[in-house]
C-alpha cells in the first residue's frame, strides 16, 4: 500500500490527491476473491476463494499457499466478490468478514473495500469514507490480471502486489 510511491503511513495528513486535497488514511480494508496463478500453458491454479486484507494489520497482508511446480505468467483475482457469490452469510463467521457486511437495505453481501480518512478543509479537518460493494444488489466487483514471471521448482516464493491509494481518486476521473 503506497501513495505516489511512498509507503502508506496512517493517521497523518501528508498526501495530496489529483484534485489537490490533502488527506490521511485511517482505515483501509478490502476483500479479494478467486485468486489464481496461470501457467504459461493456460492452466489456472487456484490459491484462495476469498482473502481479507487490512492495511493496518500485517498478519492479513499476505497469502501463503502450496502451489505445484511450473512456470507461471499471470496472477488473477477479483477485487471484491463476484455477483452471486456475494451473499450475506456466505463467508466464514469471523470478526473481519462480519465487519465487512454490506447493509441489508442496500442489498446485503459484503463490502469490497472500506477506505476512510481525514482531509484538510478551510476550517480544519473533516472525514471521508470510500466504501465499495454491491450497492442495490448490483455487482461492482472487477477482475484484475497482473503479469508475473515465476518459475517454481521448490522453495518459498513471494509475489508483491502494490496498491497506490491515489489511483482510486484518479481513474476513471479525478474525484474531489
Amino acid at each position: 500500500h503506497v501513495v505516489d510511491g511512498q509507503d502508506l503511513a496512517y493517521d497523518e495528513i501528508r498526501y495530496t490527491n489529483a484534485a489537490g486535497n490533502n488527506y490521511a488514511i485511517t482505515r483501509l480494508e478490502y476483500i479479494i476473491s478467486d485468486v489464481s496463478l496461470e501457467t504459461t500453458s493456460g492452466k489456472r491454479v487456484d490459491l484462495a476463494d476469498t482473502h481479507y486484507r487490512n492495511a493496518l494489520v500485517n498478519s492479513t497482508r499476505s497469502l501463503a499457499t502450496q502451489i505445484p511446480g511450473g512456470t507461471y505468467h499471470m496472477l488473477h483475482f477479483t477485487f471484491g466478490i463476484d455477483g452471486d457469490k456475494n451473499q450475506t452469510g456466505a463467508l466464514p463467521s469471523n470478526d473481519f468478514f462480519n465487519n465487512m457486511a454490506w447493509p441489508s437495505p442496500m442489498g446485503g453481501g459484503y463490502h469490497y473495500m472500506r477506505m476512510e480518512g481525514l482531509f484538510r478543509t478551510t476550517d480544519g479537518e473533516s472525514s471521508f469514507l470510500t466504501h465499495t460493494g454491491p450497492s442495490g444488489g448490483s455487482n461492482f466487483s472487477f477482475d484484475i490480471s497482473l503479469p508475473v514471471d515465476l518459475s517454481i521448482d521448490k522453495g518459498t516464493w513471494d509475489i508483491d502486489v502494490v496498491m497506490d491509494i491515489n489511483q482510486w481518486y484518479e481513474e476513471p476521473t479525478v474525484y474531489n
